[in-house]
């Protein structure tokens, strides 16, 4: 699998240390993790999808465009591919209603209110 596999080790890695801790803290505290936090995990990984799935368009279209013969080409690709994420996850999140996507988009309306 090279490269690829790394990277799946360490993604089922860090979502099982993920369960775990979330675990043993809902254990300690109580009541922390109920079902409104499947909902909302739900939404994320919808929104995690289609993501996924628009910005492998969105490489792979640039790619076409742009090519990749030179480091440029592919730095451009890399960063048209994860703006397009970004900005795909942000509003998938948004319209689905994740209470901490709100929380953010305030955030950051507050610091460019400021400036």
């Amino acid at each position: 699998m090279g490269i690829g596999g790394l990277a799946l080790a360490a993604s089922i890695a860090a979502i099982t240390i993920s369960i775990t801790l979330a675990a043993f803290i809902n254990k300690r505290v109580g009541g922390i993790i109920n079902s409104l936090v499947f909902y909302d995990l739900g939404k994320i990984a919808a929104a995690s999808l289609i993501m996924g799935v628009i910005a492998a368009a969105t490489h792979r279209f640039a790619g076409s465009i742009l090519g990749d013969n030179t480091l440029l080409k592919q730095i451009l690709n890399l960063s048209l591919t994860g703006l397009v994420g970004m900005l795909v996850y942000a509003v998938l999140t948004l319209i689905l209603g994740v209470k901490e996507a709100k929380i953010a988009l305030d955030i950051i309306r507050d610091r460019f209110k400021r400036v």
